[in-house]
């Protein structure tokens, strides 16, 4: 049975300065650090030794969390009959994540929480460095966080140039079959199987270029991973690694 919880995993992990109200044989660090939507990797799970019982509890938080977003939703629904313009409170949604958080870490040992931080480290990889809570662990200054940060922040930019550079390309390898079809709709599964292979092949035409730009999106992960080791120092590095714990297989 695979947990419930809902926040989706993702290479960019939330780390933020949550208030965790921190249980005495555990160490803070752990608790601001560690990702829970990590935990609906049965992996993970595995890693940990989640009980089936462990399992219920944490299944009983999510679905709390999955009921609050519910009732926010029909509220949200309510309101815009009133006013369309009518938005999601985001900082009641950041509000129950912390509570969540809090609820989750609290059913795990200490040894669960520092294990799961472990993993965390490893899933965000060097990108955790820019968060502020490890960034001082580490030992970094404040000029080495803004410099990593400013980095990593010019590296966003160009990989978003870069794929609008890839969607044009796209959009003008397939513009023909959209143009031969117009709005009109497959008769059948044949019909729809003909146009999805006459865009596949579209596409392939376009391939060197596409692939070229994939390439430039993908030589941003080596080059950030050089400034890292430019602007940290060995016993920085060092200290990061350590933190990561012993690496996590994962199935």
């Amino acid at each position: 049975m695979q947990l419930k919880l809902p926040m989706k995993r993702s290479v960019a992990v939330a780390l933020g300065a949550l208030f965790i109200t921190v249980l005495a044989s555990a160490d803070q660090f752990d608790f601001l650090v560690a990702n829970v939507s990590l935990l609906q990797d049965k992996a993970v799970q595995k890693e940990l030794g989640v009980s089936e019982s462990l399992r219920t509890k944490l299944n009983k938080h999510a679905d709390w969390f999955n009921g609050q977003m519910k009732q926010m939703d029909q509220d949200l629904a309510a309101a815009r009959k009133k006013n369309p313009k009518a938005k999601p409170s985001g900082d009641k949604i950041i509000g129950l994540q912390k509570q969540l958080k809090s609820k989750v870490l609290a059913e795990l040992s200490a040894r669960q929480v520092l294990r799961l931080r472990e993993i965390t480290l490893q899933e965000a990889g060097l990108s955790a460095l820019l968060d502020k809570t490890v960034a001082d662990r580490v030992g970094l200054s404040a000029a080495q966080l803004k410099s990593l940060r400013d980095e990593w922040s010019r590296n966003e930019k160009k990989a978003d140039a870069y794929g609008k550079e890839g969607g044009k390309i796209e959009e003008k390898a397939i513009q023909p079959v959209l143009a031969k079809y117009g709005k009109s709709q497959p008769k059948d599964k044949v019909d729809a199987e003909k146009r999805r292979a006459e865009v596949q092949a579209a596409l392939k035409k376009y391939e060197p270029q596409l692939k070229a730009v994939q390439e430039k999106i993908n030589a941003l992960g080596p080059s950030f991973e050089s400034f890292v080791k430019k602007t940290c120092t060995t016993d920085q590095l060092s200290t990061f690694k350590t933190l990561q714990g012993p690496t996590f297989k994962g199935a």
